[in-house]
């Protein structure tokens, strides 16, 4: 069932063209629950899109960046007014552990920072608020952060993983 919403031929979700009842959420937790800490996965749930020369023009305005790693995730919301991580996590933004792999639906790997880290099921519920609202979600606090922070970016190392594609 997931192969539909979450193994798409990249880590961009487009909420816009899902159908009203596509269950992203119970995909998510599938594949968590199948591969959990041992294949961290990213993904970038799109809102809205805007003219962005970056994109080759046409690019994500609105989004939110989704991890699924076991018992925890990994969480950021950018949209026209800034970027912003969980509040909880704003006292890691300096730590010397910046870093941690997340792995794309090709098994890319790229560092996602510890400040994004959240209890997996504060994951969950933020899909599930973003899918219903297509806002930010409120269920958790967010901390606005300087874009100059290197939150989601290449790998401190090269990592590749063999992600299993399902039928």
């Amino acid at each position: 069932m997931y192969d539909t919403y979450i193994e798409t031929p990249s880590n961009l979700i487009d909420l816009t063209e899902l159908p009203t009842d596509a269950d992203v959420v119970s995909a998510l937790r599938a594949l968590n629950d199948e591969h959990g800490a041992d294949l961290p996965r990213l993904w970038q749930l799109t809102v809205e899109h805007d003219v962005d020369p970056h994109w080759g023009g046409h690019g994500p305005a609105v989004f939110l960046n989704v991890g699924t790693a076991g018992p925890t995730g990994a969480l950021r919301w950018v949209d026209r007014s800034g970027e912003f991580i969980p509040a909880v996590g704003s006292r890691r933004l300096f730590s010397h552990e910046q870093r941690v792999p997340y792995f794309d639906w090709s098994g890319t790997a790229c560092g996602v920072h510890v400040a994004l880290q959240v209890p997996i099921d504060s994951v969950f519920a933020a899909v599930a608020e973003l899918l219903a609202s297509r806002r930010r979600p409120t269920c958790l606090q967010w901390t606005p952060v300087q874009s100059h922070h290197m939150l989601i970016g290449p790998p401190a190392e090269q990592h590749r993983v063999k992600v299993k594609r399902h039928a």
